[in-house]
This record gives C-alpha cells, structure tokens and sequence, in this order.
C-alpha cells in the first residue's frame, strides 16, 4: 500500500489587534523624536518606533528677528526611515512634548509652537496635517514653558516605497513691538533626559517628544 505523502506547511503570521483598533479600522503606532549621528558625522534628527538614547536632549534656537510678519523662526524636522512596504495614513495623530520659549528683550511679542505631518519624497515635502498651540503673548523679559499634547487630523493618505513620513516642528513668532532677542526649546529624547530650560529631573516638563500615527489596518 503506498504511503500517503505528507507535506510540511509554514504557519502564516498573525497579526493582533485591540478591540479600539479594529473599530476604529487603524492601527495606532508610537514614534519618538531624537538625534543620532550617521556614518558621515553628522547629527540627525529622526524617528523612531523604539526608545533610544538620544545624542541631543533637546533642539535649541537663539536669535534675533526683526520682521513685523509672523513667521517660523525656528524650524526642526524629525524623520522617519524609507517605508519597505506601502502604508496609508487615515485618523487623529497625536503628539506630546513640552516647549520652552523666551523673550528676551522688552515689548509686547506672541509665540506658538506648530506641528505638521508631512510626506517626504526626498526632494518635496508635501503637508499631510497640522496643528498648534493657542499664542502665548510675552510682554518683555519673560518666559514661558508648556506641556502641550496636539491633535492632528490626517485624511487618508498613501506613503508608497521609498517615502517618508516627516515630523516638522515650528517655533512660530509674531512680532507686535519692535525687535526681539529670543530662545526656543523642545524636547527630543526617548529616556527624558535634561535639556538647558526644559529639565524634567527638576520640574514637570518632558524632553520626551512623541508622536502617534494611526495607520489604515485590513483585518
């Protein structure tokens, strides 16, 4: 009697959700914000789904601006690597991070900090979405810090292979009173170490600078 021929199967991986991901229809993932030198010395501000020492605590600007136009004085872009694989972004992005700002100089002067998500082809940065804090308004010689957490509405958007999402981070200043001498800070590392303002071993602020991305999941 011939023997029956038996054939080994690889088992296909499965993959899990919660109960809120599946309603929603996304999958939520968390990303933190640092800096790390790459293979030419350079400092680079990046993304990144683990917890990792960050070699900056945090972004620092000092400056003067003199225009009476609002404007992005400060700028940092944080980014994640290439996708391997096709991904689409629909839902509510979620960042949290504390935020220093300092005028130092008199007359009346107003600061917000403003957060987008954008999609990075290597050359163009396309906004995907965007938000910002309400104005703090400095009336000479002050300082404020704030723990923010901004909501980010993201239409359904496809990354393709080889894209990027992108973190970008402004310090906006609208200048109602003559020149200014300011600093800004923000936070930028998973294991919240101490910056030059923003020092959470001795206040309530966070270096930690995270940001949730939901992701469209096909169950």
């Amino acid at each position: 009697m011939a023997m029956p021929t038996r054939y080994k199967t690889t088992s296909q991986p499965i993959a899990s959700y919660d109960y809120n991901d599946i309603a929603e229809g996304t999958g939520v993932v968390t990303f933190y914000a640092g800096t790390a030198y790459d293979s030419s010395g350079n400092e680079d501000l990046i993304l990144s789904s683990k917890t990792f020492t960050s070699q900056s605590k945090v972004q620092r600007e000092t400056g003067d601006t003199t225009t009476t136009e609002e404007t992005a004085a400060f700028v940092f872009e944080f980014d994640l690597t290439e996708f391997q694989f096709p991904r689409t972004l629909k839902g509510r992005a979620f960042l949290s991070c504390s935020r220093h700002f300092k005028n130092n100089t008199a007359g009346l002067h107003g600061f917000y900090l403003k957060a987008y998500i954008q999609k990075y082809d290597g050359s163009t940065a396309t906004t995907v979405g965007s938000a910002r804090e309400p104005t703090w308004t400095s009336t000479g010689n002050d300082e404020n810090e704030k723990n923010l957490t901004l909501m980010i509405n993201l239409p359904q958007t496809l990354f393709k292979v080889g894209e990027i999402l992108r973190l970008r981070i402004t310090g906006n200043y609208v200048n109602a009173g003559g020149a200014s001498d300011k600093d800004f800070e923000v936070g930028c590392d998973p294991e919240d170490g101490d910056g030059t303002d923003l020092t959470p071993s001795t206040d309530d602020s966070t270096t930690i600078t995270k940001i949730k991305i939901p992701f469209m999941i096909q169950i």
